[in-house]
């Protein structure tokens, strides 16, 4: 049984999948599987796979978006471990192997993730403040923007399935979504070491594809309030941290939908529950993931 199991999903991403497969093979730690998940392509990608011994698993499902592809390719994993790709972007030779050693002499570590480097059109950028990695405050930075990156992480299979895996209804920010479920019950650790490269610019990216993106970190964020409320003794402070970044979010997505010329009595009543203290059920969620309710008639 290999010691991780690497994860990319992908979709019609022909000219970009081969250097991050290729990052991949390269590693110098290679006790590893690859998993490669075709969601859906309606285009051939040509990989090449080097002369070594490593398993490779490949396999397509029908279109069902990032959270899905990842989550089968978890459930064809065999290993303790899972580091998940982007077919976007690409690994630094030593990534695997500097996580592992990190986590040999930090045994309790569930979830580690690395610094990156932003490159785009060819040219790295600086990374502004408020997205720069950091272990100090995570909780807190972590409601307000997504600030583990899912190509960087390496975590225990165990506690990914324990948390139910990636939400597949989400279509994007599922990943700000996982981050929040663990960060309630442990910190997600960074080896402050550069050892992934991200890529942006090239258009099909899930960041540029959908309308008023916090609503599904709204979504996210009233899944996790639900989940403190049940326990409050526990999670108080959390709960009063995450509520203050909630009503914000709610004020700048009513002055966007304000703008669409959008009803904004959802998210009245959104604002009410929080102020109620009272908890909030699915269906009255289920609207926010509707593209149809934030985009312009």
């Amino acid at each position: 049984m290999p010691r991780i199991s690497v994860v990319i999903p992908y979709r019609n991403r022909s000219n970009l999948l081969p250097r991050a497969v290729r990052s991949v093979l390269e590693q110098t730690f290679q006790d590893f599987e690859l998993i490669l998940i075709d969601d859906g392509s309606t285009q051939a990608s040509d990989i090449q796979f080097s002369q070594n011994d490593i398993p490779v698993v490949t396999t397509s499902i029908p279109p069902s978006g990032v959270s899905a592809a990842r989550n089968q390719g978890v459930k064809l994993s065999n290993s303790p471990w899972i580091a998940f790709l982007d077919s976007d972007d690409e690994w630094l030779p030593i990534k695997l192997q500097r996580q592992w050693e990190f986590l040999q002499s930090n045994e309790d570590i569930q979830v580690l993730q690395s610094q990156e480097k932003w490159i785009r059109y060819g040219k790295e950028i600086l990374i502004p403040k408020k997205y720069q990695k950091t272990d100090e405050n995570l909780w807190e930075k972590s409601l307000k923007s997504c600030m583990v990156t899912m190509s960087s992480v390496l975590i225990s299979r165990e506690i990914y399935w324990k948390l139910g895996g990636l939400k597949e209804e989400l279509q994007t920010c599922e990943d700000y979504d996982l981050w929040l479920r663990i960060l309630v019950h442990t910190h997600i650790h960074l080896l402050p070491e550069y050892h992934l490269l991200r890529y942006s610019g090239h258009g099909d990216q899930l960041s540029e594809r959908f309308p008023a993106m916090d609503r599904f970190r709204i979504y996210s964020l009233f899944l996790v309030r639900e989940e403190l409320i049940s326990d409050r003794k526990s999670f108080q402070k959390k709960l009063d941290i995450l509520e203050l970044v909630l009503k914000e979010k709610l004020q700048t997505l009513k002055l966007g939908q304000k703008k669409r010329t959008k009803d904004n009595t959802l998210l009245e009543i959104l604002e009410e529950k929080i102020k109620r203290g009272e908890s909030t059920d699915l269906s009255l969620l289920t609207p926010l993931l509707n593209e149809a309710n934030f985009t312009r008639n």
